[in-house]
């Protein structure tokens, strides 16, 4: 039986609060300095940086509520969206005074679409037995001056993890989310936020799986349509599809338009992997010619990552290559020649560990430009004894000389909540239950300097005392 899913509608004629600020969403102060038309760095992520500002989530706060006070609208300092001066990191203020949530989705985020901050918040409104629904989701938006909130909708699923997204289309933003059903088969939602009369569109239907398109860099006078404006999805083949024999990858716009079969040949079975950089990763299986791999699809190229298949894979570019693992051993792959259909791949094996990879990030180190990877392995000697514990050791390694050094020590970073996030030469974290799980940054190139990003409750430096 399916998972049951309801959803309130932000209708003005049922709800006369949600399309406006009504008296629950009053702004304390208006915030002067933001920019709408500028760039936006690290969309999607915990810290997201626009203009003069960086906007961040303010640590992690429970989400338990028994009488809607823990997430009401002005009670939220810790877990609340608030920004900071990109440039010394100065002038804190709280932007949006909610618990801002992930909905069990680690690389969930907040995204900032021109003036306004889309995000997710666990709905504190009580039903009619008086009971909150905490594990329920609000998506909402406010704007980046804090004058106007609005809510979007609800997801009445105690269940829900995404994934979930924010498209501009057409002008228009939508709010996209997936729900799995009880048979794994996956149905994709959209709703237009801001619009008078809210109309929920079933816009994908019983998909094996799905990867949102995204991207981290957010251009507002850049309005042609690229591939992380698409929805891609792999279904089972139609009856009208012959010959029955693979699957098929489709994308689809926000909006339900122009959707499409991008990938299907009648023998092949694709799987997908990941979104990346304008790059759709997928793995495939050709039944003819017996062959496997990891491939790469750009807007005008197909690229072959591997013939092996992996465990797990951070991918650099399809030009650039990947790091992979493998029965918890780790793989630097590039390769010798660039003919992208069929050239020799280069597998490097690096490290032993049972690795969670984050990202690849370049450095200058003594004058030469060296990649390094960003993990954490909870089989070393720092973490084997707490492998169940969710703080641990971040550590790099440099991917052409093997050398591993630690970035974040002592078991400091937090891993029930954001994953960690990269801008502009830190590392943005949620530290340990011991420093109250605020988020911190740490500098790349220098890493006795890291500092709190945000302020602390009065509570908690308290209880640190």
């Amino acid at each position: 039986m399916k998972k049951r899913l309801a959803l309130i509608l932000v209708v003005l004629m049922f709800a006369a609060c949600c399309l406006t600020a009504c008296s629950d969403y009053k702004p304390s102060e208006k915030l002067e300095g933001g920019d709408p038309s500028a760039v936006v760095y690290s969309n999607g992520k915990s810290t997201v940086a626009q203009g003069d500002y960086i906007y961040f989530v303010n640590g992690y706060q429970e989400t338990y509520d028994v009488d809607g006070s823990n997430n009401a609208w002005g009670n939220v300092e810790k877990g609340a969206l608030c920004r900071v001066k990109a440039d010394d990191f100065s002038d804190f203020k709280v932007v949006v005074p909610k618990i801002i949530s992930i909905a069990g989705n680690l690389d969930g985020g907040f995204k900032i679409i021109d003036e306004w901050i889309y995000y997710t918040t666990p709905h504190n409104e009580k039903d009619k037995y008086g009971y909150v629904n905490y594990l329920w989701v609000d998506f909402m938006r406010t704007k980046i001056d804090g004058t106007s909130t609005e809510l979007i909708c609800t997801v009445e699923d105690d269940f829900f993890t995404g994934p979930y997204n924010y498209y501009k289309v057409n002008g228009k933003i939508y709010v996209v989310y997936a729900v799995t059903d009880s048979d794994n088969k996956i149905d994709v939602y959209s709703l237009e936020a801001g619009a008078k009369k809210a109309e929920v569109k079933n816009i994908v239907s019983k998909a094996d799986k799905v990867v949102l398109g995204n991207t981290e860099t957010y251009n507002p006078a850049d309005t042609d349509v690229k591939l992380s404006d698409y929805i891609y999805y792999q279904r089972e083949l139609l009856e009208s599809e012959q010959p029955q024999s693979g699957n098929a990858i489709c994308k689809i716009l926000a909006d339900g338009t122009d959707a499409n079969i991008i990938l299907r040949d009648g023998r092949t079975t694709y799987s997908l992997i990941s979104f990346k950089n304008d790059v759709l990763y997928f793995s495939k299986i050709d039944s003819a010619y017996k062959r496997e791999g990891i491939w790469a699809k750009t807007k005008d190229k197909e690229y072959m990552m591997t013939a092996q298949l992996y465990d797990s894979v951070e991918f650099i570019g399809p030009e650039e290559g990947m790091v992979a693992t493998l029965d918890n051993v780790l793989y630097y792959i590039t390769y010798k020649n660039s003919d992208e259909l069929d050239r020799e791949a280069v597998v490097t094996e690096i490290y032993k560990g049972n690795v969670t990879m984050y990202f690849v990030l370049d450095r200058t180190v003594e004058g030469n430009n060296v990649k390094e990877l960003y993990f954490v392995d909870i089989l070393d000697s720092d973490n084997e004894d707490s492998a169940e514990e969710e703080t641990k050791i971040m550590k790099r390694i440099n991917l052409e000389t093997k050398e591993v050094e630690e970035v974040i020590p002592t078991k400091m970073m937090y891993q029930g909540f954001f994953n960690p996030d990269y801008y502009n030469g830190y590392i943005f974290y949620y530290e340990s239950e011991e420093t109250a799980q605020y988020l911190y940054r740490i500098n790349i190139n220098d890493l006795e300097d890291f500092a709190l990003m945000g302020k602390q409750t009065e509570k908690d430096l308290e209880d640190a005392e």
